[in-house]
């Protein structure tokens, strides 16, 4: 495949809708008689945060990840909700985060998360 090809997009059926995510599978016609149906992952906008001190320190956050039952560090990150801007969201979770309590942060970087994904 090369970006020549004209692919055109054929249909779009959602598959699941839950609280934070969407299914969709998606017919894609890649020419020469070939169609194939991707699966595509939608999230709900979200924004993951990088908090660091004046030490240029950077601070995880340790969080369980249910779909591989594993805990592990983690950088703080949450959903973009009530019409907040990615800046206020992350903010907010910075303020929630365990490392408000112990840490003055000197920076914030915040890294949006477009996860929609084939």
């Amino acid at each position: 495949m090369n970006r020549d090809m004209k692919i055109e997009m054929l249909a779009e059926r959602e598959v699941y809708s839950g609280r934070t995510i969407t299914v969709l599978e998606r017919d894609f016609d890649l020419g020469m008689g070939r169609v194939v149906t991707w699966e595509m992952l939608r999230r709900q906008d979200s924004v993951a945060i990088v908090p660091i001190d004046a030490g240029k320190n950077v601070y995880l956050v340790e969080q369980f990840h249910g779909a591989v039952n594993y805990w592990g560090l983690t950088l703080p990150k949450g959903s973009i909700e009530n019409g907040d801007t990615p800046f206020e969201a992350g903010i907010r979770k910075a303020m929630t985060a365990e490392i408000s309590e112990a840490r003055t942060i000197a920076g914030l970087l915040l890294a949006r998360d477009f996860i929609d994904q084939t």
